[in-house]
């Protein structure tokens, strides 16, 4: 008798083990799919298409003077300065809002430098970037 209850015992942790692995596959591919669908949609949807074209000197800051080509609106809360292998900032800039097929001027707390890359983000994902002076 003590055969057959060995027997059940392999059998019921057989069971169970197939059970949890089947629940936690289930868990994570469910989770896997809702991100991957989330990020199609993202990818889908139209983003900015921004670039700064001038860069002017207001007592020592940098103001941005920013063209979207694109289809929606781009918003700038960040300015980075590229100078060589060394990267500063962030630096805050100030309620920068460009409407499609438009111009629009951008207040920043970034220094105002010659000979560096400026790269100015959003909370989107938007970028625009202009190496100053410009070749």
């Amino acid at each position: 008798m003590r055969g057959v209850s060995e027997v059940v015992v392999n059998v019921l942790l057989l069971v169970i083990t197939v059970a949890a692995s089947t629940l936690l596959f289930s868990i994570f591919f469910n989770v896997y799919t809702q991100q991957q669908s989330r990020l199609v949609v993202e990818g889908a949807g139209d983003v900015c298409v921004a670039r700064v074209f001038d860069v002017g000197n207001v007592s020592g800051v940098a103001r941005f003077y920013i063209y979207n080509r694109g289809n929606v609106a781009c918003i700038f809360d960040k300015a980075y300065i590229y100078s060589g292998s060394a990267v500063a900032g962030p630096w805050s800039v100030s309620s920068c809002r460009v409407a499609p097929q438009s111009v629009a001027l951008c207040d920043s707390s970034a220094p105002y430098r010659v000979g560096v890359v400026y790269r100015l983000t959003g909370p989107r994902g938007e970028v625009a970037e202009v190496s100053w002076p410009g070749p």
